[in-house]
This record gives C-alpha cells, structure tokens and sequence, in this order.
C-alpha cells in the first residue's frame, strides 16, 4: 500500500461532531475519548446526574458510549455504575478494547477515605444481534480496587486494556497495577513502583499496555532535574512483570514533564513532555523510541511547526499503525486555548528493513467550529478514524460549555478506514461510478455503500474517473 496523493486541505475530512442529547454545561465531555472501530467511548467528569439533588454541582461523572450506525454516530447508552456519587469524576480516563471498555473515577472516596480512587469495568451485549448494533448494551463487570490504595491516591486516573489484562495508574501514591481476568472475574496480579524514584514522582499519571510489554509516566521524576519526567517500561514473562528500561529525553530540562501522556505499539512508545519543545519555546514535544533487540533505543524528537510557549503538545497522544497523533490542547490556533492536534506519519526513506524511520509532520487539525478555551486536543484514533475530544466546547444548539468530540477521517480516498491507499479503497471508489452515493458520509466501519465526500478525490463534487484515475496513479507512483 502508498500513501494517498492528497493536498494537505484534503488530507483531513471531518466527518462528525457528536455531543449527547443530555450534555449540561461544564460536564467536561471529552475530557477523556477512546475509540476502536466502530465504537467510541468519552468521558464526561464533571457531569452532576449523580448528584443527590439535581441541579447541584457536584462532579459525579460518567461516560458515554457512541455507535457508528449507518454513517452516523449514535449516543448508544451513558454508562451508569453501581454507586456513582458526589465527586467522584467518573471518565476521568477511559480505555476501550473490542468488547470491554475500562472507565477510571479517581476522585471516588472509599471507607471514609478521600479520593482513593476506583475503575469501572464494562462488557458489551449484542443481544445476540451481533449484525445489528444499536441494540447493544454495555454492563458493568467489574470494579476495580487497589490493594495498597490510600488517601489521595487518585487510582484511575489513568487507565488502559489490552485483551484480558488491565492496567490502571494511581499517581498520587506513585504506582500502577496490574489486573488480569479469567472467566469473566478479575484479579490483582501485580503492583509496580519505579525502582529509583525520588519521593513522588506521579508514577501512573498515564499508563498503556499491549501484549507483554506496559509503559507508565512518571511526569513528576526529577532525576534529570526537576520535574523533567521519565517513563517506565516492563515486560511480561510467565505472568510476572519485569522492569525494562527507564525511558529519559536526552535533552531533559526542569519541569519537561515527560511521561505526561504515554502510548504503545508494537516496537514503538511515544511519550509526550508537557513542557518539552524547541529551546525557550516549551510548547510540548513527544518522544519516539523504537525497539532494537530488547532495549529502546535513542528516540525521535517531535515538536509542532509554529508552537508556541506552553501550547500543551504532547499532553495526548495515540500511535496507530504509521500514524501518531498528538494533541496540543493550548494551541492558538481558533482563539486563546482553542486547541488542535497533529498527525505525524512514518516514512521508511525507502529502506523499510532498517530501523532508520523518520516522522514528518502531515496534517494539524482544527475542527471547523472550534473557538477560544475549546482545548480542543485529547485524541484518539482507529484504523485512521480519529476522535478528538474538546472537553470546553460550546456547541451552537446548546449555548452551554458542555463539550464535544470531533471525529475525523484522516484522508480523501481512505474509504476502509486504514488511513492508507489500498486495495480495499479503489474496489469501494470503483464502486461509487455505478452505485448511487448517499448525500451523507457513509459509513467506513460496515463497508455499505460509498463514501462521496471521501472518494472526490479532486473535491469537485462528483465522483469519477477523474478520481480513479488520480488514485490509480497512487499506485502507479508512489
């Protein structure tokens, strides 16, 4: 596959913006956003419906699943929980697997104890209609505790899942646990603490796993000065969890905060430094360190084109595929911390067996009605759909600071949803010279029908052979 000969207008399409019907002003929807596939999960953590008396501002929390049914993205159910009260920010973090989603509530006291913190585990239904998902269902499995939790440890504050294996972070004590599930009941199998830290270090303030390896920010480590941040690493062998290798930036400067954000993939992290950046600039960097053998190497600096002075970039970012996605949530760009996010794409300087990948910034993305204080930012992304939260949107219908997810495709001609030019783009383009295309964007998880907006390659408002013919040269000339 090649990448798409797009223009950089083109190269972003913003397919939807989705904010729940019962969105109240300064729910913070957004704040949090995790999608895979067709399936999109946001926090909102200062939403008041679990408030004693209604009306009262309280921070209770919840979440929100969304469905992508025939093109549109649907409010398919608010997540609610077995005891949801007062402060407890529940979707503060989310985390979202095929069928189970994982929702932290940090600020949630237990036994009398403030903050401690607890995540709430969640399964889908399908009602035995796996065909048909507006009908799914999404229950609570689980609520997950730490063994060594305490006052003010905020566990849940981060969170991720991969398979049957959870990991949450609890940065107020500086820790992360580890649970595993077997026949549907989870356990505690392990608690992890940075071996060198100096007193408290936000050990946990953002975790990620895949496979056998987890990755935990340590933004507040201040080894390499303060404050200047590290992340951890460790593998997994016989069901046990061994330190890796502390991950540093070689250019580390007071209060860099690196391990702010943290995300995995195969033989890459990305971890983002709130305050990283070009020099007297710190408008956030991310770090890329690719594994050789079974150490990470000496990462790639990324730093936005134009940032500016603490811009946040880096406080949020996802790796998918040949795609990094970072957010800049203080980003100018719409008005004062209108936020934006960037996508930067891996190139293999055509030598695709060497370790030598460069990453080159592609497209910044701006949803269209973004305004001053939207933060704009928290990412995620799926087989090159993105959904990008801004947890202070105020959306035009509302006329209140509920929030909001924007959802992207990441390029004209990607109709499968892979962020790439492939085969399975130039059938479905084929396809909308003879099939009738829908006036709205189809839908790029079921496959049904085509994608206009996306296949008008040359954005003249008609699919055809101009636009197969601009995308067989992709393959043609890559």
């Amino acid at each position: 596959m090649c990448a798409l000969p797009t223009t950089r207008s083109q190269a972003q399409c913003e397919l939807s913006t989705v904010v729940p019907d019962d969105a109240g002003g300064g729910d913070g929807y957004g704040w949090s956003v995790a999608i895979d596939g067709c399936t999109i999960i946001a926090g909102s953590p200062f939403d008041d419906d679990g408030c004693p008396r209604r009306g009262t501002d309280c921070d209770s929390g919840s979440a929100y699943v969304h469905q992508l049914i025939a093109g549109e993205w649907v409010t398919l159910e608010k997540l609610e929980v077995s005891d949801n009260v007062r402060e407890d920010q529940l979707g503060w973090s989310v985390a979202l697997d095929g069928d189970t989603a994982i929702v932290g509530a940090p600020d949630k006291d237990v036994t009398g104890s403030e903050a401690v913190g607890v995540a709430f585990v969640f399964v889908r239904d399908d009602n035995n209609t796996p065909d048909d998902p507006a009908d799914d269902r999404w229950t609570e499995q689980a609520v997950l505790h730490g063994s060594s939790t305490m006052e003010l440890s905020r566990f849940g504050t981060s969170v991720d899942i991969a398979g049957d294996t959870a990991l949450v972070g609890a940065p107020g004590q500086s820790r992360a646990y580890v649970y595993h599930r077997e026949n549907g009941i989870w356990s505690e199998t392990d608690i992890l603490i940075a071996w060198d830290s100096m007193g408290r270090s936000s050990f946990g303030h953002s975790v990620a796993i895949e496979g056998d390896v987890l990755v935990v920010g340590a933004p507040l480590e201040s080894r390499e000065g303060i404050s200047a941040g590290a992340a951890y690493v460790y593998r997994r062998s016989a069901e046990i969890w061994f330190t890796n290798q502390k991950l540093i930036a070689p250019d580390a400067e007071q209060d860099d905060q690196l391990g702010i954000a943290v995300a995995l993939q195969e033989a890459e992290i990305v971890v983002g430094s709130l305050n990283g950046g070009a020099e007297y600039v710190h408008s956030g960097a991310a770090y890329v360190y690719h594994e050789t053998g079974s150490t990470w190497s000496t990462p790639v600096k990324l730093v936005p084109e134009g940032g500016l002075f603490a811009d946040e970039f880096g406080a949020s970012l996802v790796i998918d595929g040949d795609l990094i996605l970072i957010g800049s949530l203080r980003d100018d760009r719409a008005g004062l911390d209108s936020g934006s996010a960037y996508l930067f794409r891996r190139m293999d300087n055509g030598t695709p067996q060497i370790d030598d990948d460069d990453w080159i910034q592609d497209t910044e993305f701006v949803a269209a009605n973004t305004s001053s204080l939207d933060t704009f930012g928290s990412v995620s992304m799926s087989n090159g759909v993105l959904a990008i939260g801004a947890h202070r949107h105020t959306p035009e219908l509302m006329g209140t600071i509920t929030g909001a997810v924007h959802v992207f495709s990441v390029a004209r001609g990607n109709l499968d949803g892979d962020g790439m030019a492939g085969l399975g783009d130039f059938e479905r383009l084929s396809a909308c010279l003879t099939e009738p295309c829908p006036t709205e964007v189809c839908d790029p998880c079921l496959y049904s029908g085509c994608c206009c907006e996306l296949a008008d390659l040359d954005a003249d408002g008609d699919v055809d052979l101009v636009d197969l013919s601009t995308f067989q040269l992709s393959f043609d000339n890559p």
